[in-house]
């Protein structure tokens, strides 16, 4: 499986100038104080990694991945490792960042910083978690097709939600002001752990 990690890892590098582009509107946004860009970073990574899938159905690799020994468990379990060590990676780094430029323009607030950074954490898992599947029965093309449109229907269903006026008990509230990221953290990592066996089993009966 290593070897898998490691050909996605030099194919995200692939898209390190792109990495950087983000990085250098990340800073500014951060230094001009317009909005809080902290997904910025994570999102580039998640795009980046999106694409490794274009790679392997251009150069036809899934044909010959198969053919190795546990190969279509490794193939599936790389992927889904590589997106781990990178997606924290850069949550972690954004974090670092936000807390360093917040400091230095003196604004600083480490608990909005690292629950902003949890957030799109959580955001990015749980677009991963519901594409991958996608993409392992249909393909890369058909998958960036399914990306474009759950992230138009999930800004539908934001705005959709946000037009309604819930009414929630004062104890509701602040248990979910203490408690309620990490719930949803537990709940995208959960349907994480659910999208890999998922899309193992769709992979294990792909033909190629």
């Amino acid at each position: 499986m290593l070897g898998f990690v490691k050909k996605d890892l030099l194919l995200v590098k692939n898209n390190f100038k792109n990495i950087l582009i983000a990085l250098v509107i990340y800073a500014l946004f951060i230094i001009t104080n317009e909005m809080d860009a902290s997904f910025i970073i994570p999102f580039m990574m998640f795009m980046a990694i999106v694409s490794t899938f274009s790679y392997d159905d251009y150069n036809k690799w899934n044909t010959y991945a198969v053919t190795l020994p546990g190969g279509r468990k490794n193939v599936v379990k790389g992927k889904y490792m590589v997106t781990i060590i990178l997606i924290l990676g850069v949550s972690i780094l954004g974090l670092i960042l936000s807390l360093t430029f917040s400091g230095l323009m003196g604004n600083f607030d480490l608990e909005y910083t690292l629950s902003s950074c949890l957030g799109y954490f959580a955001a990015i898992i749980f677009m991963i978690s519901v594409l991958y599947p996608i993409i392992f029965k249909y393909g890369s093309e058909k998958g960036r097709i399914a990306m474009f449109i759950l992230s138009l229907l999930f800004i539908a269903i934001v705005g959709i939600v946000s037009k309604f006026k819930f009414k929630f008990s004062k104890e509701f509230l602040v248990f979910f002001d203490n408690y309620g990221l990490f719930i949803v953290l537990g709940i995208v990592i959960l349907l994480f752990i659910a999208s890999y066996f998922i899309s193992l089993r769709i992979y294990k009966k792909k033909e190629f």
